[in-house]
This record gives C-alpha cells, structure tokens and sequence, in this order.
C-alpha cells in the first residue's frame, strides 16, 4: 500500500525529471539525511530517470571530502548541517559529476553535541549559475517523517533550479558556435 506521504514525494519528482527533460539537463544528488530517498525517487520515474545522472548518500565528513571535495576546513568552522556546507556538497555533486544541476541534503534528526537543534535541514541546489541554500526547522520528527519531508523540500528547491534552466533547442535544431 502507498500512502499519501509517498505519492506527494513521487509526484514532486516526476515534476522535476519532467523539467530536466524539457531542458535537456542531467542531476546529480548528494544526500545525507534523506539516506538516498531523492536519488531513489529521481532515478524510478519510468523513462525519465535518464535525466539523473548520479545519487551520493554521504553520511560522514570523510565521504563528504572525498566524494564531493568538501574542503575539511568548512566542515571545521561551519559544522556538516550547515549552509555553506551543503552548498559545497550541491557543487561538488555536480562538478564531480557529468551533471548540470546538483541537490543536497544536509541535517540531524537529533542533537549530537549540546546546543545543536533537532531536525535542522538544509537543502542546497545548483547549476551553473545559479545556487540556492534553505534552511528548515523540522522539529522533533521520526526518521521516516524527516527523512520525508526533507526529500520533500530538496526535491522542491531541485524543482525551482531546474525551471529556471535554459530550455534546450527543439530536437533537429543547428545551433551555431561563434568562436
């Protein structure tokens, strides 16, 4: 049985693969908190999910500098739930990638050093030009639940990237390159 829940996520990704087809565009996530739910969803749209090109769950720091490029003095001063973190992570997932748009998603369901707030999420997009980082107070949610409704936000910030892209030609278009 699908629930509510389910089809409102599977819809917002099916908006956004239909944006990066009309745009010719491919994506490439990075994920923490949402533990892969948005490459999952991104990459199960029928024919449409040639548009994603690659999903990273990038649970610790370590894999955040080696997978995306995160430089360790970031993580140091800004913390891994942060804002310019998870605009480094969007940025890496899309350089290190043959992407043109990069998403993540960054947070903790719980404090784990005094003074963290719980469900704190931040969701970073990007493409080549132009980037976007929201934060979110989630509250004291279940996993499920925060993992759910910060794959909801990612895909909708994801969604807003890629309206703003420039459509591709028409197929069987000449496009001219001047030197």
């Amino acid at each position: 049985m699908i629930d509510e829940r389910h089809e409102t996520l599977e819809a917002a990704a099916a908006i956004v693969l239909a944006g990066a087809a009309a745009r010719g565009i491919r994506i490439a996530t990075a994920e923490n908190c949402t533990g892969g739910l948005i490459a999952t969803l991104l990459s199960g749209v029928d024919t449409r999910a040639r548009w994603f090109e690659r999903g990273l769950v990038v649970a610790s720091e370590a894999a955040q500098r080696e997978l995306l490029g995160v430089p360790q003095a970031l993580l140091d001063q800004c913390g891994a739930v942060s804002r310019p973190v998870a605009l480094a992570m969007a940025e890496g997932a899309r350089i290190r990638s043959a992407a043109d748009a990069g998403l993540a998603v960054t947070g903790r369901q719980a404090p784990v050093a005094e003074g963290e707030e719980e469900g704190l999420v931040f969701v970073a997009a990007c493409s080549g030009e132009r980037a976007e980082c929201h934060e979110y107070h989630l509250g004291a949610l279940e996993g499920e639940a925060l993992r759910d409704h910060a794959a909801l936000a990612g895909l909708s910030v994801l969604a807003d990237i890629v309206k703003d892209y420039p459509a591709a030609p028409p197929p069987g278009t000449i496009v001219e390159i001047c030197p």
